[in-house]
């Protein structure tokens, strides 16, 4: 009997029996569905991750600052000044801090080795934004110009944040469209060159609204919840604001196209061990994003473990089908052997029966489970398609089922004695 008429037959036997062949079905078609649902999920965690680090530098480097143990070699306080950047410590002097004279002769010293450095004077803070009678939440930071060139915001009208605005302490923002929305009534003029007053700790403070961004698209790099929108203002100002706040103490470096980012990271180190009284820590986002990535794969391929479990349990739902099938073809199998076929005809035609069901059951379970994953990504918020070599995976394990537990049923439906086949009611 050749491949085409043992197809054929498979076939023939499954139509005859339609709802048991569809509930065989349904098992495979639920294993498989989710299996492939979950793989394009994993896939598109991994995508979302990947265009984050992405927007925000995947090899930006985060330097924070830590605090020196009390057993430090001593040698550290005897430096010469020459070589220090940052004189005697002294608590009035924010020595445990890293000072904004600091951040710029390191920016001289690493020169043209990077683009950006940006400054973040310490948390967000919720505060309260009015204009007029109208008031709204948001999130107040403060940055420096760096901080906002690196987010590539896409502007309404305006400028961003100047090192003038920096340097000058002056007390201006670029708000989010969001709050032009809410406090100006969608007036773009009305808000460029408008006052907003910001209500944090218990003091007022206002400024002049120099830039309006695109709140809906976000920027990217930016704190981005589904909490309330961002107004920047220079930090400066924010750490006069923020009583907290006494010094710098993590910023973000971006390295040019072609740095060394690795000699970069030493030497930020190295320009930081002069300082008495803390050390940095120095750790670069694509190091970053490889564990994130790592966390979501291992996440992914457990739960496709766990899912891949259903499909075993439909694999022996089709060996029990195929079982139940054997006896209730007993005397068929008798008149094919009477009629002439071998017994590897018999566990041919059985074997490829079983793999039919499980390739059939496959392919809708990977269409099914391909949508679920699309529709999912999609509502996640970066649509990908199924993966490849997922999908091929799946359709070859799914065979390999149809082959495992379609052989046990194949080869007893072989071994029948025609004989006794023949005689079987």
């Amino acid at each position: 009997m050749n491949l085409r008429e043992a197809i054929r037959l498979a076939l023939t036997s499954l139509r005859a029996n339609k709802m048991r062949s569809a509930l065989t079905l349904l098992g495979v078609i639920i294993g498989i569905a989710s299996v492939v649902a979950i793989m394009t999920l994993g896939h598109s965690l991994t995508a979302q991750s990947e265009k984050t680090f992405s927007d925000i530098g995947s090899s930006d480097l985060n330097v924070t600052l830590q605090q020196k143990s009390t057993d430090e070699d001593s040698d550290e306080e005897n430096k010469d000044d020459e070589d220090s950047m940052f004189g005697p410590a002294d608590p009035s002097n924010e020595s445990d801090r890293i000072s904004d004279d600091s951040i710029e002769q390191l920016r001289g010293r690493l020169g043209d080795s990077v683009d950006y450095i940006s400054i973040n004077a310490g948390q967000m803070w919720n505060a309260t934004v009015t204009q007029g009678r109208e008031r709204e939440q948001a999130y107040v930071q403060g940055v420096n110009a760096d901080a906002l060139n690196m987010q590539d915001m896409k502007m309404n009208g305006g400028h961003l944040l100047s090192a003038e605005d920096i340097s000058g302490h002056r007390n201006v923002a670029v708000i989010p469209s969001k709050l032009v929305d809410e406090l100006f009534n969608g007036d773009l003029n009305a808000a460029l060159g408008g006052e907003i007053s910001v209500e944090y700790q218990g003091e007022l403070q206002s400024f002049i609204i120099v830039g309006v961004y695109n709140s809906e698209n976000g920027s990217s790099g930016a704190i981005s919840f589904n909490g309330p929108p961002s107004v920047y203002i220079p930090y400066p100002v924010a750490k006069k604001m923020d009583k907290s706040v006494a010094g710098i103490t993590n910023f973000t470096v971006r390295p040019s196209d072609n740095a060394d980012v690795e000699g970069l990271k030493t030497r930020i180190t190295n320009f930081f061990d002069a300082s008495q009284d803390y050390k940095v820590k120095v750790s670069d986002n694509k190091a970053m994003l490889e564990s994130v990535n790592k966390f979501f794969t291992a996440i992914s391929a457990i739960l496709s473990t766990i899912a891949g479990i259903s499909l075993l349990v439909g694999g022996i739902g089709v060996m029990n089908i195929m079982l139940v099938s054997v006896t209730e073809r007993t005397r068929e199998i008798g008149v094919r052997m009477a009629l002439g076929a071998t017994r590897k005809d018999i566990r041919t035609q059985f074997v490829i029966e079983s793999m039919i069901v499980c390739v059939i059951g496959g392919i809708i379970g990977l269409i099914v489970g391909g949508g679920i994953g699309m529709i999912g990504s999609k509502l996640m918020g970066q649509f990908v398609l199924p993966p490849l070599g997922g999908a091929i995976f799946a359709l070859g394990f799914s065979l390999a089922i149809g082959l495992f537990f379609g052989y046990y049923p194949a080869g007893k439906a072989a071994r029948l004695n025609p004989i006794e086949a023949l005689r079987y009611e």
